[in-house]
């Protein structure tokens, strides 16, 4: 593999770094060598089962005694695999105490030996008291939640839902969980971007489609942790009910409404011990309507399948094709903040678009041995849209307030484009001293290509000639692919005191081929070559990376400190120039975790600049703002500081963070603008002073009798140079945000929640316009839930919108009033008849406000107003457990 990656590399990697390598190795394991002569600590490895089910037990208590005094050295709890494993002083002889509740106390005893350092257990299996048959369990006062090392578990049981409720509706009566739109899980203000069923990854951790489709039956806990220890929460966990291992599942709808508004869908699942598999379709056009204000006609087929092969196999697989389609239009008003170029302009604009999409992943985990595995990961993608663009742009001029109309623009853009990437992984843990050996290869290969039909008419009345229409023909073909090689390598030096090495090598090739052709009008036709807008750029990327990294364990206190070795070596070409530049960095890090008091850490980034930021070819697919690149930009360096604290009890869950960063050799945009025409031509360049800084904190108060609290603040300010016809402008952004939620529920009657979410926006430009450069933005909502008896549901979700800002256009107040009423019918009540009716004050609209160093925009979206929908859903789960 170095042979090859040599070759590809273009001769820009030196052979330096690769002796380097090799002699921290050599010494490393010779030392390791040596050290291993005599043995300071034994190594205990085991698993707890049921005997019952035959099924782990998570959280099972592991106790170890020294058989000469009793006393307890060392406590531990079993995984979710019901593994258990530590490292153990010397002595001659143990006994292990495992416990576990409504399971019958075992001990076992080990007699140590002088030469031997490991012991692999035989399963334990706990068998069940009899004598808990007697006991009646009380469901009212079970525990909401309980933290368990450093996962907060909740109970679903504590938790009502209605027979068509979904994961998503549990996950929404958390303590500190908020769903932002389908597929967006915060808690406590951090993003949670991993959902597992059972530990594993299902729907290929598509958290939108495993939310809707797991009904909140089945679900029996709600774990939330860290993917790695020391990090933030980011996992959510969901274990399923056992009578539900083995389950059928599913449910179908229709649903009509008025203003062409339609909603089916239809997914079946079969779970057993040994396999899963969904398979999921949808048809509407509503679905949109949550987050913006258009239809849009959205298909879809998907197929989830999971399986144990054999005993050391497991098989994943998940394909699905979608595709949509929808018809936008709206108001776009820009007020240009440059005295050169003094106008606002207005425009009619509507956009119409299809796309499509293909894709599959393929994974095989093999367990080798009880200590290696090997992963295989293979993904594809095939992707076509088709946008057309329309606008009528008037234009006010500012001496006499006078709208023009200046003609109609075109845009039609087709894209096609796959993707291909993968992953070979070889995982090795070694027993002696709590080696781990992890090895990967990685590959991608991404083809697209992109053609743009341009009928375009500027739209300042000045330069209405025949000579500023546009038609041009446009196609850019686009080939990345790449290739990674890394090896991990950890141990435990002594009990307190770990070593990490890791080399990785990574090449990158990519190339653009442009070409235009122009609109002959004497012809009549597109044949006219463009060689100005049209090249062939092709960009060459080698990384090698050596980490270097010592972890250190003083009483409550946790160093992690290390180096990384960095070589970065690039080259492009185009016509017959030829660029190459490399850069050898020394990153230095640093990780301190105190306990009770948080942690502090800080690192070196380098960042190399794209292909399409190196490529010098200009850009005009919109005619009124033109992009190129610049091959002389050099790699940015980043210098981050971040300081994070967490608390999580029975009472408070509290987590905050600061951070700073700061740029140098930042990548940012050099804007050149007209100004008879306004045309822009942006080009990035490298500038130093870039700096960021922000905090967070957020804060829930779980335990709460009567209502859910959860309060969250967040501060940043962004200072950034830009230039503007070549001269310095800096940028500054300040924001502020606060968020507030309280929910209420009265038994199964009644669920309240309250969510109010204010933004402060103000974006500072030294030396343009500062007009328009503040403005606030705020969201309340209300959602009301109220149950008669079991079989009638009433919602309403009040949402109102305000805005605030220096133009009276962007002044508004915007009231949004939904309600539903459901009836569920049948015996089990697993058929559902809805009625929902939205936007009832036919008041609902979407608006955005952007800022830019040259103008402020406000885009008005126009809404479909008041609508009704009639959906009937009927439902169906089946256990199949004995």
């Amino acid at each position: 593999m170095f042979i090859l990656l040599r070759t590809m590399s273009l001769g820009l990697f030196s052979g330096t770094l690769l002796r380097l390598i090799c002699v921290l190795f050599l010494f490393f394991f010779n030392q390791q060598a040596y050290a291993q002569e005599s043995i300071s600590q034994f190594h205990i490895k085991g698993f707890v089962y049921s005997s019952d089910k035959r099924q782990p037990l998570d959280g099972t208590s592991i106790k170890v005694k020294y058989a000469a005094d009793s006393s307890t050295r060392i406590s531990k709890t079993t995984n979710r695999k019901g593994e258990f494993e530590f490292l153990a002083p010397v002595a001659k002889e143990y006994f292990i105490q495992i416990s576990f509740v409504g399971y019958k106390k075992k001990e076992i005893h080990i007699s140590t030996s002088s030469n031997r350092s490991t012991y692999l257990l035989d399963t334990i299996f706990l068998t069940g008291e009899t004598q808990l048959l007697k006991q009646v369990e009380v469901k009212g006062n079970r525990k909401k939640f309980r933290l368990k090392n450093d996962t907060l578990e909740f109970n679903s049981s504590s938790i009502y839902t209605d027979p068509d409720g979904t994961t998503k509706d549990i996950l929404k009566k958390i303590p500190g969980l908020r769903l932002v739109g389908d597929d967006v899980i915060l808690f406590n203000g951090q993003m949670l971007d991993r959902v597992l069923l059972d530990g594993k990854v299902y729907f290929n951790n598509d958290i939108k489609l495993l939310l809707k489709t797991i009904p909140a039956e089945l679900i029996d806990k709600i774990q939330l942790s860290a993917s790695n220890p020391g990090q933030k929460i980011n996992t959510v966990n969901l274990t399923l009910k056992t009578r539900y291992k083995k389950s059928i599942f599913g449910k179908a709808g229709l649903g009509k409404g008025n203003k062409k508004t339609f909603d089916n869908l239809i997914d079946l699942s079969r779970f057993d011990d040994k396999e899963k598999m969904t398979f999921t379709g949808s048809w509407n056009n509503v679905s949109s309507l949550s987050t913006g204000p258009f239809l849009v006609d959205s298909k879809s087929l998907g197929f989830n399948y999971s399986s144990n092969i054999s005993k050391n196999t497991e098989l994943i697989l998940t394909t699905g094709y979608e595709r949509s389609s929808s018809n936008e239009n709206g108001q776009v008003t820009r007020s240009f903040r440059l005295d050169s170029v003094a106008q606002t302009y207005q425009s009619d604009s509507q956009r119409k678009f299809k796309q499509g999409k293909l894709f599959g992943t393929l994974a095989l985990n093999i367990a080798l041995d009880s200590f290696s595995k090997l992963t295989i990961d293979q993904r594809f993608e095939y992707q076509s849209r088709d946008v057309i663009s329309y606008q009528a742009f008037g234009t006010r001029l500012d001496q006499t307030n006078e709208l023009k109309n200046n003609g109609v623009n075109n845009i039609s853009n087709s894209y096609t484009g796959g993707a291909i990437q993968g992953r070979i992984g070889f995982d090795k843990s070694i027993k002696r001293n709590n080696q781990q050996l992890t090895i990967s290869l990685t590959y991608y290969h991404f083809p697209s290509r992109v053609k743009d039909s341009v009928n375009y008419n500027t739209y300042f009345n000045q330069l209405q000639t025949a000579d500023s229409i546009i038609r041009q023909l446009r196609s850019v073909d686009n080939n990345d692919r790449g290739i990674g090689l890394t090896a991990n390598y950890s141990t435990d030096l002594r009990r307190n005191i770990g070593l990490s090495l890791s080399n990785s090598f990574r090449f990158d090739k990519s190339t653009i081929s442009t070409s235009v052709v122009d609109f002959d009008r004497s012809s009549g036709v597109y044949d006219k070559f463009n060689p100005g807008l049209s090249n062939d750029f092709k960009s060459d990327f080698f990384n090698e990376t050596l980490n270097f990294s010592l972890r250190l364990g003083i009483r409550k206190v946790n160093f992690i400190v290390g180096t990384a070795l960095q070589q970065n070596a690039f080259s492009n070409r185009y016509s017959s120039i030829k660029n190459q530049r490399k850069l050898i960095t020394i990153n230095p890090f640093v990780d301190i975790q105190i306990m009770k008091f948080g942690s502090f850490s800080y690192n070196q980034e380098v960042y190399a600049p794209t292909s399409s930021q190196l490529n010098p070819v200009v850009n005009n697919s919109n005619p009124l703002f033109l992009t190129k690149g610049n091959p002389e930009l050099m790699y940015s360096v980043n210098h981050a500081f971040t300081y994070n604290f967490s608390k999580y009890n029975e009472k408070l869950f509290f987590n905050g963070s600061l951070y700073f960063n700061y740029i140098i050799n930042d990548i940012v945009s050099n804007i050149s603008v007209n100004s008879n025409s306004g045309i822009q031509v942006v080009e990035p360049i490298n500038v130093n002073g870039s700096k960021r800084l922000g905090c967070n904190f957020n804060i829930t108060f779980p335990s709460l009798k009567i209502i859910r609290v959860n309060l969250g603040t967040n501060f940043s300010y962004r200072k950034a140079l830009s230039y503007i016809n070549d001269q310095a402008s800096t940028a500054k952004n300040f924001k502020i945000a606060c968020t507030q939620q309280i929910s209420y529920s009265y038994k199964k009657y009644l669920d309240i929640d309250f969510n109010s979410a204010t933004e402060l926006n103000q974006n500072d430009y030294l030396g343009v316009n500062q007009n328009y450069n503040r403005y606030i933005s705020q969201d309340l909502k209300l959602d009301f839930t109220g149950r008669l008896g079991d079989r009638y549901r009433l919602t309403s979700v009040t949402d109102n919108k305000l805005y605030f800002g220096q133009t009276a256009g962007f002044n508004r107040s915007i009231l949004n009033l939904r309600s539903g009423l459901t009836y569920f019918a049948l015996k089990n009540r697993n058929l559902s008849l809805k009625l929902d009716v939205s936007d009832i004050l036919n008041r609902n609209s979407y608006q955005t406000r952007n800022f830019d160093p040259l103008y402020v925009e406000s885009i008005k979206q126009n809404s479909i107003g008041r609508y009704y929908l009639f959906t009937v859903v009927y439902s169906y789960i089946r256990s199949n457990s004995k």
